[in-house]
């Protein structure tokens, strides 16, 4: 029999409730991709880890109602619940509608994430309370002020973060006492948070492909990785041998 800290150990909370202010006035959530909305690929992939016994999917008040009618929403594991006005207050309500030991913190707008990266984080959290994928930056980095180069940063060590996170969910719920989410500070991110109050945060190798489409150039790219990832799984299954 498999234990509670090899299969279903985690809700995901994917957070899906912002308001695309940089997609020149087009829902990045909803942007239809090879036939299905942006996010029922996060969704998809993150469901599919076996860490994951439930998603948490937070989304705008107004979206409600046409969210809960998608097929892939009505299906066993997902649910809907509406998020707030910033990230850290629908990742907060995400989090709050979970009873797990351990919660998934993930952008709905990161549809290339894999669920082998979501298995990965969940169970490096296990050893220590949390963990964060990280990539390590390759380009060289120039501080602009007024349109004018005037500083430059050594790339070494320095790291780019992403989600999934995962946390131990009462390591959270005490940073919330003391960082309420609801209030006027801003929190980067929760990993970090728990790491303010004192946690030990596991990095993990995160993954090249999973970008968070901020753009609409972004966009394009998921759209061609996404094809790409269905052509080759399409090829492997007409590969396999039928039976006589």
């Amino acid at each position: 029999m498999p234990s509670r800290h090899e299969v279903g150990f985690a809700d995901a909370v994917v957070v899906a409730a912002g308001g695309s202010s940089r997609m020149n006035a087009f829902d990045k959530i909803q942007f239809p991709i090879l036939g299905r909305p942006l996010v029922a690929w996060t969704v998809e992939a993150t469901l599919a880890a076996a860490a994951v016994r439930n998603v948490i999917l937070v989304v705008r008040p107004d979206q409600i109602s046409t969210m809960e009618r998608e097929h892939w929403v009505q299906k066993p594991g997902v649910r809907l619940i509406r998020g707030g006005e910033r990230r850290q207050e629908s990742v907060a309500a995400g989090v709050y509608a979970c009873d797990t030991e351990f919660v998934i913190i993930h952008d709905g707008a990161r549809p290339l994430a894999t669920s082998a990266l979501v298995e990965t984080v969940a169970k490096a959290a296990l050893k220590s309370g949390a963990a964060v994928p990280l990539v390590p930056l390759t380009e060289s980095l120039r501080r602009l002020r007024q349109d004018s180069i005037v500083d430059w940063m050594d790339r070494y060590g320095l790291n780019l973060a992403q989600t999934p996170q995962a946390i131990r969910r009462d390591l959270l719920l005490d940073a919330y006492a003391a960082h309420d989410p609801w209030g006027s500070e801003g929190i980067v991110d929760e990993t970090l948070l728990v790491q303010m109050m004192g946690a030990t945060v596991t990095p993990v190798l995160g993954e090249r492909a999973n970008i968070k489409v901020t753009i609409p150039e972004d966009i394009e790219i998921v759209t061609a990785l996404l094809n790409s990832r269905v052509t080759s799984q399409n090829d492997m299954t007409n590969a396999l041998p039928t039976s006589a």
